[in-house]
C-alpha cells in the first residue's frame, strides 16, 4: 500500500469526522431542550445512584414527581382559602377536550411570560420543561363524584393512564 493511500484516507476520515462534530453542534444548538430549572436543584439533593428504591426508574423521574407534589400542594392550599366551594380536578390545556393550542393565550392572559418567565414555543410546549399550566373549575354546589370518572372523561378512549392500567386520580 502506498503511503499517499494512507495519508488520503486519513485526511478523508478527518474531514467526515469534523463535519459530523459541526453538525451535531449546529443540531444540539436548535434541538436543546430547557428543562425545568426546579428539577435539577432536587436532582442535585438525591443520591443519583438510579437505583429504584424511590419506586422510580431513575432520579430524574423521582424528581419530576416532587415537582408535581408541589403542584398538588398549591392546589391544596387553593382549596382551603375557599371554604364552602367546590372543585372539580385539574386539568391541564393538551388533556381531553382542551386543546394544548390554549396553551398561548392563557399564558398571555395571565402575563405569565413577564411575571414567572413561563413562556411556551410554537408547538404551545412551555418553557421551562415540566411546567404546569392548570385551571380548576369552582362550583357552590357539590360535583358529582361520577361527573368525574373515567367513564365520564371526553378523553377516556385515548387515555394514556388508562391504557397503562391506571387512571389520572380525578376518580
Amino acid at each position: 500500500m502506498e503511503p499517499i493511500t494512507i495519508v488520503i484516507a486519513v485526511v478523508v476520515v478527518g474531514i467526515i469526522g469534523l463535519l459530523c462534530a459541526v453538525m451535531l453542534t449546529i443540531a444540539s444548538k436548535f434541538m436543546a431542550v430547557e428543562v425545568d430549572e426546579r428539577i435539577p436543584m432536587v436532582r442535585e439533593c438525591l443520591p443519583g445512584a438510579n437505583c429504584g428504591a424511590c419506586g422510580f426508574a431513575g432520579c430524574d423521574g423521582y424528581a419530576a414527581a416532587l415537582v408535581e407534589e408541589v403542584c398538588d400542594r398549591l392546589e391544596a392550599d387553593i382549596f382551603a382559602k375557599y371554604p364552602g366551594c367546590y372543585f372539580p380536578f385539574r386539568f391541564s390545556p393538551g388533556y381531553g377536550d382542551l386543546p394544548l393550542s390554549v396553551q398561548s393565550g392563557l399564558l398571555t392572559l395571565l402575563d405569565a411570560p413577564r411575571k414567572i418567565g413561563l413562556c411556551a414555543n410554537e408547538n404551545h410546549i412551555l418553557t421551562p420543561r415540566k411546567s404546569v399550566t392548570a385551571l380548576i373549575g369552582v362550583s357552590r354546589e357539590p360535583v358529582d363524584r361520577a361527573v368525574r370518572s373515567c367513564q365520564s372523561c371526553p378523553g377516556r378512549e385515548g387515555c394514556q393512564y388508562r391504557k397503562s392500567g391506571g387512571h389520572c386520580g380525578a376518580s
